[in-house]
């Protein structure tokens, strides 16, 4: 069952990240993952865009780029969208960089020069830590995801008349997860270092696929976000 939420009374920002983090702890605060939408303001007809998320979800990972080597630090998926809120100094990322770094929550509101910035309280940001059933060196390894896919940067449009800020969350299944960390995050290697798969066998790809969906849904399990 999906709870809307109608928040089209909320014009501040300060107000709509208050209405964020409520969003969170209603998706993630009972006995299972609570499917919620949280409807902002409509966009007006004399704005081209109206107030809006420029995160593309309330929890994502920096992806640092080391223009030297090519080489990436986090999620590739979003180097572009860290390199830019670095350079226009909107964000600094963490003295210490880690492949896990969570992103501001950015709202771009129609009129104002500069987006609000703001970071998300731990008691609502859950990550997973990744663990698997029978082979404790995955743990060591660090992965972790975010608990809930909460999509902020969705539009809908209702007989003509554009919401541009609707975020909205589901659940995420095992093989999203076990993708996007074998595939964006490339870490098929050490994984299978760490559960003793030979990384010279011409089926690697399918063992690891296999036992990284196992560590996720144990993991999730564990943590009670299922």
């Amino acid at each position: 069952t999906l709870v809307v939420r109608d928040r089209r009374h909320c014009t501040n920002p300060d107000e709509m990240f208050n209405e964020v983090c409520d969003h969170l702890k209603l998706a993630t605060g009972g006995d299972s993952i609570q499917s919620v939408m949280t409807v902002f303001r409509p966009q007006k007809f004399n704005e081209i865009y109206g107030t809006r998320f420029w995160s593309t979800q309330f929890v994502r990972y920096a992806g640092y780029e080391d223009k030297g080597t090519g080489k990436i630090l986090g999620d590739p998926a979003n180097t572009k969208f860290t390199s830019y809120l670095i350079k226009k100094q909107i964000w600094s990322p963490p003295t210490k960089r880690t492949a896990f770094d969570i992103l501001p929550l950015v709202i771009k509101v129609p009129g104002k020069d500069k987006p609000y910035v703001y970071k998300l309280p731990k008691e609502v940001t859950h990550e997973v830590s990744l663990s698997h059933p029978t082979c404790p060196e995955v743990k060591k390894l660090g992965y972790k995801w975010a608990a809930i896919p909460a999509i902020s940067n969705f539009s809908l449009n209702l007989g003509g008349i554009q919401y541009p800020c609707v975020p909205f969350n589901g659940w995420f299944v095992t093989i999203e997860i076990a993708r996007n960390l074998l595939e964006r995050y490339n870490v098929t290697i050490p994984f299978a270092n760490a559960l003793g798969i030979n990384i010279n066998d011409e089926f690697l790809p399918q063992q690891t696929l296999v036992e990284m969906e196992k560590s996720i849904l144990h993991s999730f399990k564990k943590s009670k976000f299922t």
